[in-house]
């Protein structure tokens, strides 16, 4: 809040968009060299699950979108190690893929099950594709064979 002179006007933060993580200074926070460490561990693991050739390919894709923002960084393995997730998701769907985390997002979301039962309730999935994330749910039903039509030939 702020306090001078409207105390009840709510002050914002500036989101950090675009920039390498600033330090965290509340206390409780972890500290910004274990965000550090945490981030490395996940880009590393992410980096050693791609080829030779798809690590080279990323590391290339990372570059080109960072040499288009408005402030490129002047650090741009760091900037890609920090924003290796959005990055990753950007360079599968450049080349057609979907990435890892989206079929896990459906496999764990608490209403895979209930929407699963409407859509094999009506057959119908386009009647319950209202929204981008509807749509988004029922490509990934038809990519993985949720659904009990899509099953039926395969026994």
């Amino acid at each position: 809040m702020s306090t001078d002179g409207d105390s009840c006007k709510p002050t914002a933060t500036v989101v950090n968009a675009g920039r390498q993580p600033e330090a965290e200074t509340l206390v409780g926070k972890e500290s910004q060299s274990s965000k550090i460490n945490k981030i490395n561990k996940t880009y590393k693991t992410f980096t050693d699950s791609l080829s030779e050739g798809e690590r080279e390919d990323f590391l290339k894709f990372g570059e080109q979108i960072a040499k288009q923002l408005p402030k490129p960084p002047r650090l741009l393995k760091k900037w890609i190690a920090a924003n290796w997730e959005d990055l990753s998701d950007h360079w599968y769907k450049s080349k057609g893929q979907n990435p890892p985390a989206y079929s896990a997002r459906w496999e764990t979301d608490p209403r895979t099950p209930n929407w699963l039962a409407i859509i094999e309730e009506t057959a119908n999935p386009l009647e319950f594709a209202t929204d981008k994330e509807k749509q988004d749910f029922i490509r990934w039903c038809n990519e993985t064979k949720q659904f009990s039509w899509l099953r039926e030939g395969e026994s």
